[in-house]
């Protein structure tokens, strides 16, 4: 019985991972009838860069889903009044990475700014 469960598990170890895509539309791309995505990882990555490239933004980690994008971000000061006030900066910039990457559906984004620690 226990090789048969340490079997089964050695072949689920070792099929590959289905790769997860958010679609583009390829009509907006430019590509009409070419099949046009994203990596959940390329695009963490874009948004992850269009955040950190706020003014007091010390660095920002990026969450995707097939529905929801979540930005963890880091102020650079230690003030919370400052942190908060980059909230919608950064939103805003990974709402317009978003429409420049041109989905099928845009995900929503929540963004939460700490303070830098030390």
């Amino acid at each position: 019985m226990l090789i048969l469960l340490g079997l089964a598990l050695l072949i689920a170890e070792l099929k590959p991972a289905r790769v997860s895509r958010l679609a583009a539309d390829p009509a907006q791309a430019g590509a009409a009838g070419i099949d046009t995505a994203y990596t959940r990882r390329g695009l963490a990555a874009a948004i992850r860069s269009a955040a950190a490239g706020v003014d007091g933004v010390r660095g920002a980690t990026v969450k995707v889903k097939r529905r929801k994008i979540t930005v963890a971000a880091t102020a650079a000061a230690r003030d919370k009044a400052a942190a908060r006030s980059l909230r919608d900066p950064i939103l805003a910039a990974a709402r317009q990475r978003l429409t420049a990457l041109k989905l099928r559906r845009e995900p929503s984004v929540s963004v939460r700014v700490t303070p830098r620690s030390r």
